[in-house]
């Protein structure tokens, strides 16, 4: 995920949060939950995506669709896609370490809110 993807889905998440704070009763715990778990499908449909993406490319290259490459289907360009194909360890394990970043969004996420409806709750 590039750091602009990653900006957008920060300001996005911001405003959702702020449109379940004022407009639902859900608790500090339940909106921490609910986006971590929304940040846990983002990180699982993205890697779907390039996985995707990635056979698409290469699928470009099989000439005769044999699911083999021949001679003059192999080139450098076809090289670069069969790569990104078959380098695919941190793909396969998204799963995986997505369920370990959002578990870290969640108790980041949580502090942020704990923290603001204490502040809110003083100045009230």
């Amino acid at each position: 995920m590039t750091l602009l993807h990653f900006i957008i889905f920060i300001l996005i998440e911001f405003l959702f949060i702020q449109y379940l704070i004022r407009n639902t009763i859900f608790n500090d715990r339940k909106i921490a939950i609910f986006t971590s778990i929304l940040f846990y499908v983002l990180i699982v449909s993205y890697t779907l995506y390039l996985k995707y993406k990635y056979q698409t490319e290469l699928d470009k290259f099989d000439l005769n669709n044999d699911g083999f490459f021949n001679g003059n289907e192999i080139n450098n360009e076809q090289k670069k896609a069969m790569r990104n194909v078959i380098s695919d360890t941190g793909r396969n394990f998204a799963p995986i370490t997505a369920i370990l970043y959002s578990i870290v969004h969640y108790f980041i996420l949580k502090m942020i809110l704990t923290a603001f409806n204490i502040s809110k709750n003083k100045t009230n």
